[in-house]
């Protein structure tokens, strides 16, 4: 008897921490161990790997300051350390730094020459982006270096055209970009993933290459910075915290991170901003683990696979 209530308490503590997807393994498609990024046993990813750019003000004054954005860059480091990425494997350029040679140097030499096939990077920028209309139609968007001069975008800002021929070269089979800066005029496939993930979606599209895009706004939105951080990268760290895994499957892929961004961004910027989520190429998914900080979950899985044993055991 003392067993089933051994056994009973622990289903409570788990239920208390919000944590149901654990309880047992009937209620879960797929098997991950966040620490180790592990699927069936399967490692998905060797490395992790990180360039984060925030740019607060420009060489040319007449590009507007922004307030936050270095600030977000620093808040999104500490947050992928917990998420696995090591120090030594996050590169970081703030304000002056974050020049287009700096950040071009980091993508076509340093980050080329350092990862493998079976890694991820992560890119992070928060700054200005923008439109510009191209002569035979369309447009080609910009992120903006700290250097960037506002009369000469094609020379001195970043092309998405660009960024794409740089990635193309970075063995790491999954890239994304995360910028809390409003541009467009880069073409984005979009799919939707299934509700629940089982171990065989998951497979696929972890072992696929891929460059994903997530942009806080389209062409001509203004960014939105509020309570220390822009809009976009304060619901980012919230959906890193765990509130991205809305199917509560233990681990969020990129488009769920999109679709997560999408109403909230929209919601507090009041409808100034409408987050763009795709694919520049490939067809896999980059995926974020949720930490399990302190060990709790894995602890409280034990004891209750003890208890389990035990049942079956009298």
């Amino acid at each position: 008897m003392r067993y089933w209530t051994l056994a009973v308490s622990i289903v409570v503590i788990l239920g208390t921490l919000l944590v149901p997807s654990i309880l047992l393994s009937a209620t879960r498609t797929i098997s991950v161990v966040p620490a180790r990024l592990e699927v069936d046993g399967r490692r998905i990813y060797d490395k992790s790997w990180a360039l984060l750019i925030g740019i607060n003000r420009y060489k040319d004054s007449s590009i507007p300051r922004l307030n936050y954005a270095a600030n977000d860059a620093r808040s999104i480091k500490a947050t992928l350390i917990k998420q696995g990425f090591k120090p030594e494997h996050i590169i970081h350029l703030l304000n002056e730094n974050a020049t287009k040679r700096a950040i071009e140097r980091a993508l076509t030499s340093t980050l080329k020459r350092r990862t493998e096939k079976n890694d991820r990077l992560f890119v992070f920028f928060a700054g200005h982006g923008v439109t510009d209309p191209l002569p035979a139609g369309g447009d080609e968007g910009y992120l903006l270096p700290y250097d960037t001069e506002r009369k000469d975008l094609a020379f001195t800002a970043l092309s998405m055209r660009r960024f794409k021929q740089m990635t193309d070269r970075i063995r790491a089979k999954h890239i994304l970009l995360a910028a809390d800066a409003c541009y467009s005029g880069f073409a984005l496939s979009r799919s939707a993933g299934p509700s629940k993930i089982t171990t065989r979606y998951l497979n696929l599209i972890t072992n696929s290459r891929t460059v994903q895009v997530l942009t806080a706004g389209r062409k001509g939105q203004p960014v939105t910075e509020d309570g220390g951080h822009g809009v976009f990268t304060k619901h980012l760290l919230s959906a890193f915290k765990g509130f991205g895994d809305t199917n509560e499957d233990g681990i969020i892929t990129a488009m769920e991170l999109g679709a997560f961004l999408h109403p909230r961004v929209a919601r507090d910027s009041d409808g100034k901003q409408e987050v763009q989520f795709g694919h520049l190429s490939g067809e896999g998914q980059f995926v974020f683990f949720i930490p399990d900080e302190g060990g709790e979950v894995e602890r409280l899985r034990r004891e209750l696979n003890n208890a389990h044993s035990l049942i079956a055991s009298r």
